[in-house]
């Protein structure tokens, strides 16, 4: 489609392009003073900052940035009702512009999926990071190879990952390795966990192609391998050392049938250990007694939910 009909269809639909090309001017010149020193960046993007934001007034917002609230066409967020039963606010407007500014001057676009907001804060996504490599290396190819994602702990996993890339223009095949900690939730599979260590890949290989620093995660990713082994307190001299009565406790367990009766007891909403054990099977997630009912019934939940929707679009496509 050709930009005069794009032009004719925006018109016609009530865009005014005055306020875009305002916008987008704003923006370029944000971008453009990556090269420049420190202090003409500062004054450039303090100036950037403050013109989207007067841009971006109340009017603005609720037509054309809220809507996509909440959308893979637009933005996700972390305060979803559709996703989250206990969650009855949505982000606020100076909260959305905020990082829809801080989005638009870190080179990401406002749809697409390219960004979340996630505890106030804009989180640039795997396809935002994607969308920026291929905008501004569009001479360069690349490929993510990676293994098996191994556990650590209860919650937690590193992947190792391979990034293959070269200038079209070239044969030789440059490599940068990297072992990426993911963060794993209870509804989290292997596919999730590649999706994480996916993203954080593409955004070292940016952060080396373009010499910035871009986090590779934030507070809900991140996790702290080393935080697996304790550290001990350095050992004393022998002549400090005073003689203590070590006092040995004997461990309680608690039998596999007391558990699993507890377990059962605390059930509701009518799910069943059998129900469980198939959602488990489905989500590849391990189950067992000494969890927290609770967490296995809302996980059932969520499941039926999922089930239902799937449902109801397969008979309105019908």
């Amino acid at each position: 489609m050709s930009k005069a009909i794009v032009k004719k269809e925006m018109n016609a639909v009530g865009v005014d392009l005055t306020i875009v090309r305002k916008i987008e001017s704003i923006v370029e010149m944000g971008l453009s003073v990556r090269d420049a020193t420190h202090i003409e960046k500062a004054f450039t993007t303090a100036k950037s900052v403050q013109r989207l934001v007067q841009m971006l007034d109340e009017e603005i917002m609720k037509e054309y940035i809220m809507p996509m609230m909440n959308s893979k066409l637009g933005f996700k967020t972390d305060k979803d009702p559709n996703k989250n039963r206990k969650c009855n606010n949505l982000y606020s407007i100076p909260v959305v512009r905020d990082c829809v500014v801080d989005a638009l001057l870190s080179g990401v676009n406002i749809v697409g999926n390219e960004f979340n907001i996630i505890s106030d804060q804009m989180y640039i996504t795997r396809e935002g990071f994607a969308g920026k490599l291929k905008r501004e290396y569009p001479n360069i190819w690349f490929d993510i190879i990676s293994g098996i994602p191994k556990m650590v702990g209860e919650k937690g996993a590193i992947v190792e990952v391979e990034i293959q890339y070269r200038e079209i223009s070239e044969v030789e095949i440059k490599s940068l390795k990297r072992v990426i900690p993911v963060k794993m939730n209870s509804f989290m599979g292997t596919d999730g966990a590649l999706g994480k260590a996916f993203r954080k890949a593409e955004c070292a290989l940016y952060n080396h192609l373009s010499g910035q620093v871009f986090s590779v995660g934030d507070a809900d990713e991140m996790i702290n391998i080393t935080s697996q082994v304790k550290e001990e307190p350095p050992a004393k001299s022998v002549f400090e050392q005073a003689p203590q009565a070590q006092e040995v406790k004997a461990e309680v367990i608690e039998p596999m049938e007391s558990q699993e009766e507890k377990f059962k007891a605390r059930l509701k909403c009518g799910v069943t250990v059998d129900e469980i054990q198939e959602v488990c099977k489905i989500k590849e997630i391990l189950f067992g007694f000494d969890r927290s009912p609770e967490y296995y019934i809302n996980m059932v939940l969520n499941y039926r939910d999922e089930n239902k929707a799937e449902n109801k679009a397969g008979e309105n496509n019908a």
